[in-house]
């Protein structure tokens, strides 16, 4: 009973501030800052979490399981699968696993050094750090300039045309130059 008391006392302080958009119309959006406490805390988080799953599916299309993981942890999945006649859909779970660890420590300097050390004997380097690398890139939604193009990211069905858009996101924050224009043909 007392551990139980202690578990909703937690809750009780639990408190999250996120900034979220507000879509009036197709044309105007505003950022406001939520607070969210108690149980509401636990949405959010798993929120962000779906959010940022959603985000890097995109790099898990098309490559082989050799693209993602390293030899050592697929053969480790083989033994796993075998041992439990299990079958691992093993694009999704480096997905969940990838989205789940960068929600849980962010992209700040010190996450990206935890993530290394978590993601280095797992997947291929060239993978987690071009899902580290595009994640840090994500601006805030508040650049008027940028976030539509970030969100447009998503519908882009062209590997090239997202790397156009991505390419233009890191030209503008290198500029740090308002008047670096994306064209609007590509």
């Amino acid at each position: 009973m007392n551990l139980s008391n202690s578990h909703r006392d937690n809750i009780q302080e639990l408190q999250f501030t996120m900034h979220e958009k507000n879509d009036l119309d197709d044309q105007d959006e505003i950022e406001l800052e939520v607070v969210y406490e108690q149980r509401k805390v636990f949405r959010a988080v798993f929120e962000q979490f779906i959010q940022c799953r959603n985000e890097i599916k995109q790099f898990f299309h098309g490559i082989s399981y050799g693209d993602i993981y390293t030899i050592e942890h697929l053969n480790f999945m083989n033994e796993v699968e075998q041992h439990n006649g299990l079958y691992l859909n093993r694009r999704l779970l480096a997905a969940i696993d990838i989205a789940y660890c960068v929600t849980f420590y962010g992209v700040s300097a010190e996450g990206v050094t935890i993530l290394e050390r978590i993601f280095k004997p797992r997947y291929s380097g060239q993978l987690y750090r071009a899902i580290i690398n595009y994640l840090r890139l994500k601006p805030t939604m508040n650049s008027k300039v940028i976030w539509p193009l970030w969100r447009s990211l998503a519908r882009r069905r062209s590997a090239e045309k997202r790397n156009l858009i991505v390419q233009y996101i890191y030209d503008y924050r290198n500029s740090k130059s308002a008047k670096l224009i994306y064209p609007q043909s590509r």
